[in-house]
């Protein structure tokens, strides 16, 4: 599972710092279930896996998988949840290889990471959008507006001023609604390529946009309006 020296050196140099920082023996076992869960993913141990493959190699159930996801973050890690950065850095991750399927006007995104999936959920309710996700707890379904709205939260409200003000340096207006606009107008392309082409379109541009700095994301959000 640990593949080379320096993964185990790693791990369990962390995993005695922290069991010993709460005295020895006094670790609860579902605690101590739950760090381990969680030092393996720093090490990339279950990277690019399902929950299904991570319970195999576990020898437990994909429900326990999701809960030990949830409680590693919560218990031992570092980022904070209500941050908007970490939305931004956890879809990031996921457009890398997401499960996405365009229908009609609908994109059904499977989130099987829980904590992503809430933030998700928490985004879009934030921004006023409707999701269903009442056929698959792990499926979000949204509409092409709705996926516009994600993205500004996203992305625009990061960076609004310094957008603002990259556009109006280049003779150009990149508004919240010239945002919007932009994203519909990509979701359109998307749609339009058909269904298997539109999503692998669909994620590269997400992704592109994701990793995008100020300047390049004024240029591309001009190209679509």
């Amino acid at each position: 599972m640990l593949k080379n020296k320096t993964q185990k050196e790693q791990f369990s140099d962390q995993f005695l710092k922290e069991y010993l920082s709460r005295g020895f023996g006094n670790m609860p076992k579902r605690e101590l279930d739950v760090l381990i869960f969680y030092l393996l993913q720093q090490q990339k141990v279950f990277e690019n896996k399902t929950n299904y493959e991570i319970a195999r190699m576990l020898k437990t159930t994909p429900g326990k998988i999701k809960n030990l996801k949830y409680e590693a973050v919560l218990r031992f890690g570092e980022e904070d949840l209500t941050d908007d950065a970490y939305l931004r850095n956890r879809m990031k991750e996921y457009f890398q290889d997401p499960i996405l399927k365009l229908e009609g006007k609908w994109l059904y995104m499977q989130i099987e990471d829980p904590v992503l999936l809430d933030t998700v959920k928490a985004a879009l309710k934030e921004g006023g959008s409707f999701f269903d996700g009442s056929f698959n707890a792990e499926v979000v379904k949204i509409s092409g507006d709705d996926y516009s709205r994600l993205m500004k939260t996203i992305i625009y409200e990061a960076h609004e001023q310094s957008l603002i003000k990259k556009a109006l340096k280049n003779k150009k207006e990149l508004s919240p609604t010239v945002f919007e606009e932009g994203m519909a107008a990509l979701f359109k392309k998307a749609k339009d390529k058909g269904t298997d082409e539109g999503v692998e379109f669909l994620r590269k541009m997400t992704q592109k946009l994701l990793m995008s700095k100020v300047p390049e994301l004024v240029e591309m959000i001009s190209s679509l309006t």
